[in-house]
């Protein structure tokens, strides 16, 4: 029997929900992240921030147009970028956003942007579709600028819970690859050269956020 190719999954699923994406259940649990990382974004102050697996580009539009919080100043004329593998979901991202953002079709395992160029890396509910994932922490690590952060917000279900997700992901064919313990993203990140600061959930999701500590972001594998 073949391997799975995960990719080509995620590419038909995402490419065929693209338009309906918002109103999709896939778009509406996304979206439920969306005020936690932004509040975690603005702490950082991130001048340059690149949304990998951006999907439609809701988060971005929202990093666009959402007033700072009181305690947080975001800095002025943030840079903005986004990646996803989907051709259909970038399409509607740049029909949201236009030209103020650079937007790329790309595997995360390969991001089409020199070393160092971001301050913050997100990935909202994107990280469970990746079938190599460490290799994309390492090219997160090699495109974020030293001191820069990491931020996953993925999905997270108690120990019983969760290995009975990853038993349905296993007869799915939607692009999903395994479910994480907050123990599992912390070893991959640590695997990476990325230092974990802090690691916790809110209901049903997952938010860790890991600094590169490393003197050079240009490890490739």
């Amino acid at each position: 029997m073949a391997a799975r190719d995960y990719k080509q999954d995620s590419l038909r699923h995402f490419n065929k929900i693209a338009p309906r994406y918002d109103n999709h259940r896939y778009g509406k649990q996304t979206r439920k992240v969306h005020q936690e990382v932004l509040r975690m974004v603005n702490e950082l102050q991130a001048a340059a921030l690149l949304d990998v697996g951006c999907g439609n580009g809701g988060f971005l539009a929202l990093l666009q147009s959402a007033p700072a919080p009181a305690n947080s100043s975001p800095p002025q004329n943030r840079k903005l970028a986004g990646a996803d593998l989907s051709p259909e979901m970038i399409k509607v991202a740049r029909q949201r956003l236009g030209e103020s953002v650079d937007l790329q079709v790309a595997d995360s395992e390969h991001l089409p942007w020199e070393s160092g160029t971001f301050d913050c890396l997100t990935c909202n509910f994107s990280f469970h579709h990746y079938p190599q994932p460490q290799a994309v922490l390492l090219e997160m690590r090699r495109v974020l600028k030293p001191g820069g952060h990491v931020l996953i917000a993925d999905p997270w279900f108690p120990a019983p819970l969760q290995w009975l997700a990853n038993l349905i992901v296993r007869f799915s064919h939607l692009g999903d690859v395994r479910m994480y313990s907050l123990n599992e993203l912390r070893t991959l990140l640590a695997a990476a050269g990325l230092q974990v600061v802090r690691a916790e959930h809110h209901g049903t999701s997952s938010y860790v956020l890991a600094r590169n500590v490393t003197a050079s972001a240009t490890v490739r594998i």
